[in-house]
């Protein structure tokens, strides 16, 4: 049996292992590493996540809060052992990645290096992230806080239950409690998401514009409730208590998190043709280097949770309508103005073999991409998507990837005779669909 290209670490401890699942279930896993190593018997770090320019580093420190009878120093002796130990490890782990990109390796003897590429120094951006899970219920029973404040005036340990400022740190230090972790990462379920949310936190307060903020699910509800960032008022944002459970609790937003769990359709297809590459299962087009693949997907998975929501709301429609036929669409992607998706679904006549039945829809589904390439003169970059109309036989998928904006003159020719000959997405014979949906939906 031919071997996988890689295999991934799950975390060492139980609180390393949670942290990989919720961070594998929000990035996906292509782009989320557990226990990566820098030399041999040396972790670099306990979670690196590796998308595009971005990289998130964790540092997850689970030691249990002590309980001297003084909440000055117990506080003190915490910080020290779980956020400043950890600032610490991502302060090395940083430099590390800096200093030696091709030198990160999933196993413990430095035979395997990361898969995904690190990006250049000139465009690398760090978010260094603290996981610190005894700190939420000390910071309830004994400080009456929903979790820990963030008050970026502040530095060290210098008030119990809250994070600023951690010493010897280039940048800011996102501290999570084990709460925060529960509720920002499937709040912000996708690295476009999260990553957004991060960049938006620090330019913040890199422009001296937070004063406080009760717990860092209240300034998310801030984020979510500001269209995706935060006020400009004039003077340092004061954030009010309790606005997480004021915004968790409306109902529009309820909705909004149950409709967005359709988009999981979206994950599950990326996460199935990246198990095939993995696993070295593809039908088709099992030759293709790693990075090469990474670069491809990635422009699946830079959608955002709402996108993702709308683009699988399309599919499921679609899949539904093509029993007992076809149907071609082309969708636009909104997290790439020159990137759109190119989607065939067929239904297959269980009297012609499954396999001949597949290679014929990958036959048509090429042809599609290139016929959109000609009606869409504008996309650099066009994603074929072919599947089985919805029924409860099973499925598959066949992905096709064009850089539309590097073929020849002599192919656009072709591809646009062929768009005549086959009638595909010409105009005045398709019909076109304007979607509008809100995020929030308006309830009756």
């Amino acid at each position: 049996m031919i071997p996988p290209r890689f295999e991934r670490a799950g975390g060492l401890t139980e609180s390393e292992r949670i942290l990989a699942d919720i961070a594998d279930r929000s990035f996906l896993s292509l782009w989320t590493y557990p226990n990566p190593y820098k030399e041999r018997n040396r972790e670099l770090t306990d979670l690196i996540v590796v998308f595009g320019d971005d990289v998130l580093l964790f540092s997850d420190k689970a030691g249990a809060y002590p309980d001297s009878g003084d909440p000055v120093l117990d506080w003190s002796r915490y910080y020290r052992s779980a956020i400043a130990a950890s600032a610490q490890q991502l302060r090395t782990a940083e430099n590390w990645i800096r200093r030696f990109p091709d030198r990160v390796y999933l196993d413990v003897l430095c035979e395997l290096p990361l898969p995904v590429a690190l990006p250049p120094a000139n465009r690398l951006r760090i978010h260094r992230i603290c996981v610190a899970p005894a700190a939420t219920e000390a910071a309830r029973a004994r400080g009456g806080q929903t979790g820990l404040a963030i008050v970026p005036g502040i530095a060290g340990d210098e008030r119990p239950y809250a994070v600023g400022q951690v010493a010897g740190c280039q940048g800011w230090v996102h501290v999570f409690d084990e709460d925060t972790m529960g509720v920002v990462l499937p709040a912000l379920s996708t690295a476009a998401d999260f990553i957004a949310y991060l960049r938006a936190k620090e330019d913040l307060i890199a422009a001296d514009g937070l004063e406080s903020a009760p717990s860092e699910k209240d300034l998310l509800a801030v984020y979510l409730r500001n269209e995706r960032g935060f006020p400009a008022v004039g003077r340092p944002l004061v954030v009010p208590e309790g606005s997480w459970d004021a915004l968790a609790t409306h109902p529009q937003f309820r909705a909004a998190q149950a409709l967005n769990r359709r988009g999981d359709l979206w994950d599950r297809l990326i996460e199935r043709v990246t198990a095939a590459v993995v696993q070295r299962e593809a039908v088709v087009g099992d030759d293709i280097e790693m990075d090469q693949f990474e670069r491809i997907i990635r422009h699946m998975a830079a959608e955002d949770r709402f996108d993702r929501r709308v683009l699988s709301g399309a599919i499921l429609d679609r899949a539904r309508r093509a029993v007992g036929g076809s149907i071609g669409s082309i969708l636009p992607s909104q997290a790439d103005p020159a990137l759109s998706y190119v989607l065939l679904i067929k239904d297959h006549d269980i009297r012609e073999p499954y396999a001949t039945y597949r290679e014929a829809r990958r036959a048509e589904a090429l042809l599609r991409v290139q016929a959109a390439a000609v009606a869409l003169p504008g996309k650099a970059v066009l994603i074929g998507l072919a599947l089985d109309a919805a029924n409860d036989r099973g499925g598959s998928e066949d992905f096709i990837y064009l850089e539309a904006g590097a073929a020849t003159a002599d192919e656009r020719a072709a591809w646009a005779r062929m768009r005549e000959d086959l009638g595909y997405f010409i105009e005045g014979r398709v019909e076109q669909n304007r979607v509008v949906e809100d995020e929030y939906p308006e309830l009756g």
